[in-house]
């Protein structure tokens, strides 16, 4: 059997009962003749069933599986991710913006949506792209080549040693560079938004090369958002944080702290916009992010499920539907199984 047609099968279809496909899932997690790989996925289709109805610690146990599976195939270390959140902090600090002010290239067109993943950074970019003058170019990776470049070595960047030997020439040059790519999308449009969640590590250079950029942060609650991380099995493969539960919050209180210094060194460039806010009352998030933007009012924002556009993200089947709040505080369906995140975390949710 298609082990990820039938996951893909399970994320349509929302379950009611312990019916007889959850019972065949189970019954084919448990044959010996499945690979690791494809019990990993048949995890987290199973997390998923039992969440659908209302079975929290079966859910729990399979997430759990599916994400041991996974985190057993690679290295990951927590103390490269305080290196690299230090290393970014302290190159890009107020003395760095004072040095270069009046770098980068002044086009106005990127719109970029940011924040940690499942964050609501889909459904953003959703509603912006259903504006006439906005195109949705979804979850681009110019800003990581384009961070590649700027420091020695991709692999170590060393982001304090790429700012001293930068100079306005080269910041100028490397927005030109991600304005030819970006163009791509669209020749004409006034705005394309880049969705690039992990973007949020590069607002400093963001600034540095499209100082005209608009940059919208999608915040939600931390528990929540770790939990929905943690839920997800990611294609890409590049979230080394999100498949254990201590270093995914370790790596949400860095993320957290890296955004109150852009906050603090870069006043009035982010635009925070909270997703429990956006559901509580869409009209008036709307207009405010539409405002922040320099859109006038479109009501196709309102519809933006409405909006026929291509969606690559873990969330496509919530952005062809009215808002709903169903996922808020979904965490405390877990109860103290979520107990070693929320200890990273160093809150109560």
């Amino acid at each position: 059997e298609n082990v990820r047609a039938l996951d893909g099968l399970t994320r349509l279809n929302r379950f009611t009962s312990h019916d007889d496909d959850i019972k065949n899932m189970e019954a084919l997690f448990e044959r010996k003749t499945l690979s690791a790989p494809e019990q990993m996925v048949l995890a987290f289709s199973l997390a998923k069933a039992f969440e659908d109805i209302g079975e929290y610690s079966l859910a729990f146990d399979y997430l759990q599986r599916g994400n041991s599976l996974n985190r057993k195939t690679f290295v990951f270390s927590k103390s490269a991710i305080d290196s690299l959140f230090s290393d970014i902090a302290e190159a890009f600090d107020a003395e760095t913006f004072s040095k270069f002010s009046g770098a980068g290239n002044s086009d106005e067109t990127p719109i970029f949506i940011l924040g940690m993943p499942r964050s609501g950074t889909s459904l953003v970019e959703q509603v912006l792209s259903s504006h006439r003058d906005v195109t949705g170019a979804g979850e681009l990776s110019i800003m990581n080549t384009i961070a590649g470049r700027f420091v020695a070595d991709p692999a170590k960047p060393d982001f304090g040693e790429a700012v001293a030997r930068a100079s306005l020439e080269k910041f100028g040059g490397l927005g030109r560079d991600y304005m030819e790519q970006l163009r791509r999308y669209s020749s004409s449009a006034r705005f394309i938004t880049d969705k690039m969640p992990g973007n949020s590590l590069y607002i400093g250079l963001i600034k540095l090369i499209l100082p005209k950029a608009k940059i919208v942060h999608c915040r939600r609650n931390a528990a929540d958002t770790c939990l929905s991380i943690y839920k997800t099995h990611f294609s890409s493969g590049g979230l080394h944080y999100a498949y254990d539960l201590d270093e995914l919050g370790h790596y949400y209180r860095h993320y957290e702290k890296l955004m109150e210094h852009w906050h603090q060194v870069l006043p009035g460039f982010v635009y925070d916009l909270n997703y429990e806010d956006l559901i509580g009352d869409q009209r008036a998030e709307t207009e405010r992010l539409l405002d922040w933007c320099g859109l006038d009012w479109s009501e196709d924002c309102m519809n933006f499920f409405n909006t026929k556009r291509l969606v690559n993200t873990a969330s496509i089947a919530q952005v062809r539907q009215p808002v709903y709040s169903s996922s808020i505080r979904l965490w405390q369906k877990y109860g103290s199984a979520l107990n070693p995140l929320l200890e990273a975390l160093g809150k109560t949710g």
